[in-house]
């Protein structure tokens, strides 16, 4: 086992471990709860419906279809009634 060859003096130690103090945690109060919360994060008791990602995916395919749908069905309407007239 190596065991090392000069003792480190209090400066150098000090200087090692001035990155470990503790540091406060960054607290955001929550607009709808009025909750402490951490920041990018939900408020526990919120009643929103968090959404994976895969849920949400499948939603936003499901309104781009229905939007699809949609713009095909309403242009034909308008061009049978131009074509009529």
């Amino acid at each position: 086992m190596s065991v090392p060859k000069f003792r480190n003096s209090k400066s150098k130690v000090r200087r090692r471990r001035s990155h470990h103090a503790l540091k406060p945690i960054n607290v955001v109060i929550d607009k709808e709860t009025g909750e402490p919360r951490l920041p990018h994060h939900v408020a526990p008791s919120s009643t929103k419906k968090v959404k994976t990602d895969d849920k949400l995916a499948k939603e936003v395919v499901k309104e781009m279809k229905k939007k699809e749908e949609g713009d095909e069905k309403a242009p034909a309407k308008k061009e049978k009634n131009e074509s009529e007239s």
